[in-house]
């Protein structure tokens, strides 16, 4: 577990300004990388496949996408009710597109929560995505909720 003052630190050491970084819980647990990628990934994509939910540009495009996915990481992380810590992944404005973010145990990490490919069941979701510190420089928004 680690504080919001460690949780703010690894962003900054991440790349991310810290003008930007909004966080509102006092204590946060790290996910693992394999976590993301495969029970919330897979949870996702159900209800997105259960919702009939399909991309569609300003209606459901990525920043909606990215503020589903980080309120279902939260609803599988409080199923999980091993610690009453929030969970270390909200979203990242890079840019004009919005991503998740998680704080790993080795550093920050960027998820891509839109499905590719076509239909509500086309493609993967939560692949890991890289950033350059460039990119970082653009960071619009980084909130934790």
């Amino acid at each position: 577990m680690i504080s919001r003052d460690e949780l703010r630190e690894r962003l900054i050491a991440g790349g991310i300004p810290s003008h930007v970084i909004q966080i509102f819980d006092l204590d946060y647990e790290l996910p693992k990388p394999r976590w993301i990628q495969n029970e919330l990934a897979g949870a996702f994509r159900r209800f997105l496949f259960d919702a009939e939910l399909v991309g569609r540009p300003e209606q459901f495009d990525c920043n909606k996408y990215a503020k589903l996915a980080s309120t279902m990481a939260d609803l599988c992380w409080a199923r999980t009710r091993k610690s009453d810590a929030a969970l270390a992944f909200g979203l990242a404005g890079v840019g004009l597109h919005m991503v998740n973010v998680a704080v790993h145990k080795d550093g920050v990490a960027f998820y891509e929560p839109q499905l590719q490919g076509e239909g509500v069941s086309g493609g993967v979701s939560m692949r890991r995505v890289e950033h350059t510190r460039e990119d970082l420089r653009l960071c619009t928004v980084c909130l934790f909720v």
